[in-house]
């Protein structure tokens, strides 16, 4: 009798215990299950926007040299040739700073995405060419 009572007791204080346990388990597993779920979702967003993310800055970086581009243009018009380096003109209007409204480097459009972009000049007939290191010519 008394080994039966020691029985009841363990069964009653002890199986609870175990099937809770059992369902930790279960619901640990599960949590993982989710978050393995969750993290594939983020890393796929993730790849996705640092993609969205280099499109965007090789469109503005053509979009800034076009621009560039089209300065010259202005510029040619209003001194009957093109620039031929990137301090040409005289008073009252200097290149590139008073014909291109965006932010310049050494004379030059600044790339989005790090790259270094050069301004080929050539004679006052020929309008400049220019290329970026990361993205190439518009």
């Amino acid at each position: 009798m008394r080994r039966s009572i020691i029985g009841l007791l363990l069964l009653t204080f002890l199986l609870p215990f175990f099937l809770c346990s059992c369902g930790n388990i279960r619901a640990q597993r599960q949590a993982e299950k989710k978050t393995a779920e969750a993290e594939t979702v983020l890393e796929k967003f993730n790849t996705s926007n640092i993609r969205g993310q280099r499109q965007a800055e090789k469109k503005t970086c053509l979009s800034n040299m076009k621009c560039f581009l089209s300065a010259a243009d202005i510029y040619a018009s209003y001194y009957d040739g093109y620039p031929t380096s990137s301090s040409a003109g005289t008073t009252p209007y200097k290149w590139p700073q008073d014909f291109y409204d965006g932010e310049l480097r050494n004379g030059a459009p600044v790339c989005p995405g790090g790259g270094v972009i050069t301004v080929y000049y050539g004679d006052s007939m020929t309008r400049p060419r220019i290329t970026c290191s990361k993205h190439g010519s518009p």
